[in-house]
């Protein structure tokens, strides 16, 4: 099962595209639309792969937790764009449109 969603970052206005796929008990996460790197580096400064697939650190065990990370990974990548430093802090993700979307809760 995948599932495609579109966001815009709210504070410097970047479009995003995801695509989220479950394999098995786990979801991977791919970025298929985002801002251009205008500092370089490799997957691990940008914590992403070249075939667009996020580095997640630990794979999300649920459909939620594939959304929230992809919106930490938003919030991250679009810092790193305007500052060229990908934040490493905590964080809490609120993803907006999960609940009303019935596509995650199918298949």
């Amino acid at each position: 099962m995948a599932i495609v969603k579109h966001y815009r970052h709210t504070e410097t206005g970047h479009e995003y595209s995801f695509r989220f796929e479950k394999h098995g008990e786990t979801w991977k996460v791919f970025c298929l639309k985002h801002p251009p790197n205008p500092h370089k580096g490799s997957s691990v400064v940008t914590h992403i792969f070249s075939d667009g697939r996020l580095c997640i650190t630990h794979p999300p065990q649920s459909a939620e937790q594939a959304a929230a990370a992809a919106f930490r990974w938003m919030h991250g990548y679009s810092t790193f764009v305007l500052s060229g430093k990908f934040p490493n802090d905590a964080c809490r993700a609120v993803v907006p449109d999960y609940n009303d979307a019935p596509e995650w809760n199918s298949g």
